[in-house]
């Protein structure tokens, strides 16, 4: 999971540094892979992923900006085996 983290937490940066700013939680991972309608607009924005994300259990990452933690980072949250939010199962890249 952890490796997870952090590869999608380096394709982010790299959305930050050619936007100047990570996608909102409204956008979401998706920004990753199709170029995210409204504000704040990307400025020079590129398709960084092929697709979504998804954890080991084949469930989308959920992500937040900021996160629920550290409010200037983004955070990373899969559902566990569960699939479900909010469970025991959770794991957050801000843990």
């Amino acid at each position: 999971m952890k490796g997870d983290f952090n590869s999608i937490g380096s394709v982010l940066k790299m959305y930050k540094i050619n936007n100047g700013f990570y996608p909102t939680t409204a956008q979401g991972l998706k920004a990753l892979v199709s170029r995210p309608s409204g504000a704040p607009a990307p400025k020079s924005w590129t398709a960084l992923a092929d697709s979504v994300p998804t954890d080991p259990w084949g469930q989308e990452y959920n992500y937040k900006f900021p996160g629920g933690k550290v409010a200037t980072e983004f955070e990373l949250i899969s559902k566990g085996k569960d699939g479900q939010l909010g469970t025991e199962d959770d794991m957050s890249s801000q843990n």
